[in-house]
């Protein structure tokens, strides 16, 4: 990595309070949209299709060229990951696994399924960098259980308790495990699968 991008990328360490504000901003945005009907189904896609392909020309413009990706990060220093500087942004996932979920499943899942991407990662975030004990860059084990709960939480208003819990702890287990693939994307459709098969 060369030196200013690095210098730029140590900036991004931390807690980021942003980043999980907008994570899960940008989730509730999108329920909000479906919740409302304030699109036609037709749109929303054709809007989420649209935003995923400037998200990916994009990472892959700034993969490429030293010069974009140093923008990236001074630009969006309160957003970004260290993760990032080599990898796909983490929001391009994020509506990756939010439009897989809308294309593949049932409409009654898809609310659910982004409510526990926009909600349990950050609340299970913060709680693992500040008081869990892990490896670096490895979950701990208050972050899974946080994310468990809060998970159980966000889909108990569309099942029973014993759904809830099961598909909640599903979540947690895929969030945790050490799969090439962002949790963004694995989230979001192990959930809707649960969903599907246990709350049919």
């Amino acid at each position: 990595m060369d030196p200013a991008l690095e210098k730029l990328v140590q900036q991004t360490r931390g807690l980021q309070p942003w980043r999980r504000v907008v994570h899960a901003g940008c989730g509730l945005g999108l329920i909000g949209l479906i919740w409302l009907d304030f699109l036609p189904p037709l749109a929303l896609s054709v809007g989420l299709g649209a935003i995923i392909a400037v998200a990916v020309g994009t990472d892959v413009l700034r993969l490429r060229r030293p010069d974009l990706n140093r923008k990236f990060f001074r630009v969006f220093r309160h957003l970004a990951s260290p993760r990032e500087s080599g990898k796909w942004a983490s929001s391009t996932w994020y509506v990756i696994g939010a439009a897989a979920v809308m294309l593949v499943f049932p409409n009654r899942v898809w609310i659910p399924s982004i409510l526990v991407v926009a909600l349990a990662d950050p609340c299970a975030s913060v709680c693992g960098r500040l008081w869990g004990r892990a490896e670096p860059g490895q979950p701990s084990l208050l972050g899974s259980a946080v994310f468990w709960a809060v998970a159980t939480a966000c889909v108990l208003p569309f099942t029973g308790p014993g759904p809830a819990v099961a598909v909640g702890l599903v979540a947690a287990a895929a969030e945790r495990a050490p799969i090439p693939v962002d949790d963004n994307v694995t989230v979001a459709l192990v959930t809707a699968v649960a969903l599907t098969l246990l709350a049919g």
